[in-house]
């Protein structure tokens, strides 16, 4: 690709000929999920963001909820809240928020946070003060070598709530992308 150097933008000419528009910025980043791109729901793929329309070299592909025919919208429109504004979109399931969560907080994992692709849906999970921080599913085996008991009892109260009633010698069970995931 050669680059040239453009007013506003970087100026490229792709190995088909065509020439592009780049906008190079920095990824957003989000208060509770901080590792999308990571997670895989944020991908690098050049595309045209059908809610900015800025050429774009990472979309997000995770789960829009909306009435809109959309499969991808650019990370920055869920940051700054365009995408749930102009489409009236959600990309996270939020019940049961516990009464001393602010409703901003709520709010903003709803609306200006990324979702995650699992079978169950992704419900977001809330202590009783804030939401809390995505940061993978749980590797069940793991979780049973660091021995931290919150950690576990915080597992097995997410399983309860799927009416999974294990005892804790089965979170070995919990695999990224199984069944049941947390």
């Amino acid at each position: 690709m050669l680059d040239f150097e453009g007013d506003e933008a970087t100026r490229q000419i792709n190995n088909t000929g065509i020439e592009m528009t780049a906008y190079e910025d920095r990824l957003p980043s989000f208060t509770y999920f901080w590792d999308p791109l990571g997670n895989g729901c944020i991908v690098h793929k050049e595309e045209i963001c059908p809610c900015c329309g800025r050429h774009r070299d990472h979309i997000y592909t995770g789960p829009i909820y909306t009435t809109v025919d959309v499969e991808m919208v650019c990370p920055w429109c869920i940051a700054d809240g365009t995408a749930a504004a102009n489409w009236s979109a959600s990309f996270n399931d939020v019940y049961d928020v516990p009464p001393g969560v602010p409703q901003h907080v709520a709010r903003e994992i709803e609306t200006r946070t990324p979702g995650y692709d699992s079978w169950q849906g992704n419900r977001w999970l809330f202590s009783q003060q804030d939401a809390l921080v995505f940061l993978g599913e749980v590797h069940g085996a793991k979780l049973l070598e660091e021995s931290k008991a919150g950690k576990i009892e915080a597992c097995l109260k997410a399983l309860r709530e799927w009416r999974i009633d294990w005892p804790a010698e089965d979170l070995k069970r919990v695999v990224p992308g199984g069944q049941a995931a947390i």
